[in-house]
């Protein structure tokens, strides 16, 4: 059904390729568009993994970029429905079921781009007067036109945009500096303030169904993470291009699935304390561990413990022990502590 025009797809023909009953299908999906939703969301996980594997087999961000840009072609070869549907939705302009997984799939595209290039100036690869941000959306932009050029020209591929010509005309003007960076513009991801966290949480459900990607987010969240620090990030899906990134920039990580479609990732900071997990224990063994495992630190020194509840008995008890702690909650009301002996001259709670 690639070729059937989105406003001319119905549940009745999706029923008979699919080959089930019309009432059948309603059981599981209760209109069109929810089954559009779900194969775009089955691409983009799919997309997901690959990207994954891209990133671990490929170490040069701007080689990463193009193996990138070579994926996105080829998936969109296998599948031109999927550049009929971009195609159809953004002539509608219409709230569709469907428009904010499509509108993530763009988003992850230019979150990753961005910081690939970035990467690419850190290493020295490019000029530091680049602008990432647009950078990654003349990416975007580029790759869609590439696509819609294969679909309307399926019949006559002499007049297709190949993908190495548009990666050329990509990576040619990022040499030279262009897009450059505007000075009087505020910078993409400002310098934190304030008191660096040590523990922190963010649930990226609410940006995935707003149809942006979370990365950027998460990159501001980690900013303002101290050396100790962890991010505890909540999804419906297991982020693993994220995973592969993070790595390569020296966090550790833990991915669990907590419940049927719910994923926690565990964002560790270089110096951050190892994970004890004490949410198996029966009360008040939890409480009566972590206490004795905070006992003896030495300023500086920090624990990270997960227990089966929201710690309300055990937190007033660091604090007499003038502990510092900070909470982060899981969504099924586990909770994770940062227990630190502040330094000479700090109270608890103060940066150190």
């Amino acid at each position: 059904m690639a070729s059937t025009p989105i406003e001319r797809l119905t549940t009745r023909g999706i029923a008979e390729v699919v080959g089930v009953s019309q009432p059948a299908l309603f059981r599981h999906f209760a209109a069109r568009d929810d089954i559009l939703a779900a194969v775009v969301d089955t691409i983009r996980e799919e997309l997901g993994t690959a990207v994954a594997a891209l990133l671990n087999e490929v170490k040069s961000p701007l080689d990463r970029a193009e193996r990138l840009f070579h994926l996105l072609y080829d998936t969109a070869s296998e599948r031109p429905g999927l550049v009929r549907l971009l195609l159809a939705d953004t002539a509608t302009g219409e709230g569709t079921e469907y428009r904010a997984a499509l509108d993530h799939l763009s988003s992850l595209q230019e979150e990753l781009v961005t910081s690939l290039v970035r990467e690419a100036i850190e290493q020295g690869e490019l000029p530091s007067a680049l602008d990432c941000r647009d950078a990654a959306r003349v990416f975007v932009a580029l790759a869609q036109g590439t696509l819609i050029s294969r679909l309307r020209y399926a019949n006559t591929p002499e007049r297709q945009l190949s993908p190495e010509v548009t990666m050329r005309c990509w990576r040619a003007p990022l040499a030279a500096g262009e897009p450059k960076h505007d000075e009087k513009a505020p910078p993409t991801f400002p310098p934190p303030t304030g008191v660096l966290k040590r523990l922190d949480a963010l649930d990226v459900r609410p940006i995935l169904a707003g149809g942006d990607d979370p990365l950027g987010q998460i990159r501001r969240r980690l900013a303002g993470l101290a050396q100790d620090g962890a991010l505890l990030l909540t999804a419906p899906f297991a982020p693993r291009p994220l995973i592969q990134l993070l790595g390569d920039r020296g966090y550790r990580l833990a991915l669990e699935q907590r419940q049927p479609g719910l994923y926690s990732l565990l964002i560790s900071a270089a110096a951050a304390p190892p994970l004890m997990d004490l949410s198996d224990l029966p009360a008040p063994e939890p409480l009566e561990r972590a206490l004795e495992e905070t006992a003896h630190l030495e300023c500086g020194q920090a624990r990270l413990f997960r227990v089966p509840k929201q710690p309300n008995l055990l937190l007033p008890r660091l604090t007499e022990r003038r502990l510092s702690h900070e909470v982060a909650l899981y969504e099924d009301g586990a909770a994770l502590v940062h227990v630190r002996r502040p330094d000479e001259g700090t109270e608890p709670g103060q940066q150190a």
